[in-house]
């Protein structure tokens, strides 16, 4: 499963996000622009892929949870991706 290219695109009404454990990949600018999502968990342990600018303009302080066995991956898949 994935989380489509543009998926929740400038959404004003989203605060958090949970991405579930069967997702494998984040598209392009999946939640970009989306200025009120201040939390994202992300429980999946499958994640393969995480498309440009997919965390771009999110809230400043956003945390984002990420599986701890899965830390250094992920902090390289996230890279340059939000902001």
């Amino acid at each position: 499963m994935a989380i489509a290219d543009r998926a929740f695109y400038k959404n004003r009404k989203i605060r958090r996000a949970l991405i579930g454990t069967n997702i494998k990949s984040i598209g392009k600018m999946a939640f970009y622009g989306t200025k009120q999502l201040r939390y994202i968990d992300i429980r999946t342990k499958k994640l393969k892929a995480i498309g440009k600018k997919a965390f771009i303009g999110i809230y400043p302080a956003a945390k984002i949870k990420i599986p701890r066995t899965r830390k250094k991956k992920y902090i390289k898949l996230l890279a340059n991706k939000y902001g």
